[in-house]
């Protein structure tokens, strides 16, 4: 008999521990992937470009803005691009 309680016990303890385990790790925050693009010419330039990029994601799955966030960035130096590009990295 104490032999089968102590089962009971074991088995809700298990049972207890692995829907704590669940709850914790539905409630982590997702990362949203962000990806850069730096433009050093007229973004009009290469619309077509960035526009067949953002197909391949779409067709991947990504919609930009819900699971996925471009960032257009169009230093005018080689200086700020070089510093825009940092940021971007990390």
């Amino acid at each position: 008999m104490c032999n089968e309680e102590s089962r009971v016990v074991i088995n809700l303890i298990a049972v207890t521990l692995l829907t704590v385990v669940v709850i914790a790790e539905a409630q982590q925050p997702a990362k949203v992937p962000r990806i850069a693009i730096l433009i050093a010419i007229s973004p009009s330039a290469i619309s077509a470009r960035t526009e067949a990029f953002c197909q391949g994601l779409r067709e991947l799955g990504y919609v930009e803005g819900k699971n996925i966030v471009i960032e257009y960035r169009q230093p005018c130096t080689v200086e700020i691009l070089a510093a825009s590009a940092c940021p971007a990295v990390l």
